[in-house]
């Protein structure tokens, strides 16, 4: 995985990216036009992204300002640049992921993730960033992006997301989806924070479940998809989440488009009911790592070039401690960084 440390205002670590990962940027562009955004027009969606960019600037312009940063360090258009932030609202783009939380009595509450994903796992980029306004968090997600699929922040709030299904009648007037999970890591420092911020915003595109945990062990899964929202509580020690709504008011959203995903996703699900909820004060730090490395239902998935489990994480918010296998979880050990 690649890995770079930012500091300084938006415009200032979004240089320091496109300047680092220039050339990743444009093959991931190029990745993205032939892979990704090959089954769509551009033109057909043109007004959409509109929307999105009108949006985003709008309600989130310090992204828009680290997008130009790149955009002109990586000597890219603007507008390619923000193509890739939206590829996962106008495509059926993962990642397709499992999301875990557990709260254990010593080893405290943990977040583990996988990152189910295809060829894209080569521009993939762990990011050690220090704002010019003194928040520090870690997070995952492509180069030449803000967007983040698993991060954690210095007050311990951690957060992951999961693909899932599209509510209907969208415009494109939202953040696009895989931004959605971003701006919670600068502006919030717990669960309840982060439910009301997502309250307030509209998510363009494809659904989220986004996994929330704290440091006083307060978690939540967001099912969010439009404007659409429910939040979901752990109803003992664990809670976990695949790529398929739960809530009744949402779970009949159009399915993502991926052949099998709703299949392997209830699969997943299964699994982990039947694993998690039977003795849930037994599931610590090492059980955790034995159940994202499993290949039952598959939790660490191989068989299919465009899902599988390139990464794993285990996020422990009371240690600040932010653990990665760098290649699939049943063969590379956890390697472990601090906020």
């Amino acid at each position: 995985m690649l890995h770079i440390s930012l500091f300084g205002t938006p415009k200032e670590r979004g240089r320091a990216q496109g300047e680092t990962f220039r050339p990743q940027i444009h093959e991931l562009l190029e990745l993205s036009k032939s892979m990704f955004l090959s089954s769509i027009k551009l033109d057909d969606v043109s007004k959409l992204l509109t929307q999105m960019f009108e949006y985003t600037n709008q309600y989130e312009p310090d992204l828009i300002a680290e997008m130009e940063g790149i955009s002109e360090a990586a000597a890219v258009d603007l507008q390619d640049i923000f193509l890739l932030h939206a590829a996962s609202a106008v495509s059926s783009l993962g990642p397709n992921c499992t999301n875990i939380v557990i709260n254990h009595k010593t080893d405290g509450p943990l977040l583990g993730k996988t990152s189910d994903i295809g060829d894209d796992y080569k521009y993939y980029m762990l990011q050690q960033t220090t704002t010019h306004d003194g928040q520090r968090f870690i997070a995952i997600g492509w180069v030449g992006t803000v967007w983040i699929e698993v991060g954690m922040n210095h007050h311990g709030f951690a957060i992951g997301q999961s693909s899932a299904p599209i509510a209907p009648n969208q415009d494109g007037s939202g953040l696009p989806t895989l931004i959605c999970p971003r701006p919670a890591l600068t502006r919030c420092k717990s669960v309840p924070e982060a439910i009301q911020y997502f309250q307030t915003r509209k998510m363009a595109g494809k659904g989220l479940n986004m996994m929330l945990l704290d440091q006083d062990g307060n978690s939540a899964v967001v099912e969010k998809s439009g404007s659409y929202q429910k939040v979901r509580s752990a109803d003992n020690s664990v809670l976990f989440c695949t790529n398929h709504f739960i809530s009744e008011e949402m779970k009949d959203f159009r399915s993502l488009n991926i052949n099998g995903i709703q299949e392997n996703s209830h699969a997943r699900f299964a699994y982990l009911s039947r694993t998690l909820s039977s003795n849930p004060e037994q599931f610590g730090k090492p059980m955790l790592q034995e159940v994202l490395k499993s290949h039952e239902a598959p939790i660490c998935q191989h068989a299919d070039s465009n899902l599988s489990t390139h990464y794993a994480y285990i996020l422990a918010p009371r240690q600040l401690e932010f653990m990665i296998t760098d290649g699939h979880p049943c063969e590379n050990e956890f390697q472990t960084y601090r906020v």
